[in-house]
C-alpha cells in the first residue's frame, strides 16, 4: 500500500494493514511519480490501490474510514496507494 496524504495514512493505520508512504510532492527522490498518478486515474492524489487497480481517492478513503469499511480492504489482496 502507498499513500501521499498524511489524513489517509491515519485512516490506513488504524486498519493494521501494511502500506508504504510516498511523498509524491517529493520530485528529488520520486520522480515523476504525482504526474504518473493523476495520467493513470484522472484524478489528483491521494489514491489507494488494491491489486494493481484503483480502490479510492483521499475523499473516498476518508469516507470509508468513517463508515468503518477500510478493513474490508484486507480481501481485496495486496493493498497499494499514491
Amino acid at each position: 500500500m502507498y499513500i501521499c496524504s498524511a489524513s489517509s495514512g491515519q485512516a490506513l493505520l488504524k486498519t493494521g494493514l501494511a502500506f508504504k508512504a510516498i511523498d509524491c510532492n517529493d520530485e528529488k527522490y520520486n520522480p515523476g511519480v504525482k504526474a504518473a498518478i493523476q495520467e493513470l486515474t484522472g484524478q489528483q492524489v491521494p489514491q489507494l490501490f488494491a491489486g494493481g487497480q484503483r480502490v479510492a481517492n483521499g475523499q473516498e478513503i476518508q469516507e470509508m474510514d468513517q463508515a468503518s469499511l477500510l478493513d474490508k480492504l484486507s480481501a481485496l489482496g495486496a493493498v497499494e496507494a499514491a
